[in-house]
């Protein structure tokens, strides 16, 4: 099965791949473990602008949070999500799981003295 990058998906897939990153990126950002989604994102502003807009919607369910932060950062969304050197089948499945995918990164990352 070939798979692309981000911005070669139409919209419906984009939408589909927005909505699996926010998935992974909630329960990430609740647990401070974003440094690697960081440090391949090309704007620090898109994650800020993300994280405040959770910081205070807090109260609310996982799918409230994600259903707001999809309509309301879709834009930051897009940025990082085309920063990322993650591939997508053609209906906007990434082709790993996101949790997979920064666990290899992880690996990959030099480890400090």
């Amino acid at each position: 099965m070939s798979t692309i990058e981000y911005s070669k998906l139409d919209a419906d897939a984009r939408q589909k791949a927005r909505e699996s990153f926010a998935d992974y990126y909630i329960g990430a950002f609740l647990a401070d473990d974003l440094e690697i989604i960081s440090g391949q994102s090309q704007k620090d502003t898109d994650m800020i602008t993300i994280n405040r807009l959770l910081i205070e919607n807090k109260y609310m369910t996982h799918d409230q949070v994600k259903e707001l932060s999809l309509k309301d950062n879709q834009a930051n969304y897009d940025h990082i999500l085309s920063a990322l050197k993650m591939t997508y089948t053609q209906d906007g499945e990434p082709s790993q799981k996101w949790h997979d995918w920064v666990e290899a990164l992880r690996l990959k990352e030099p480890v400090e003295d």
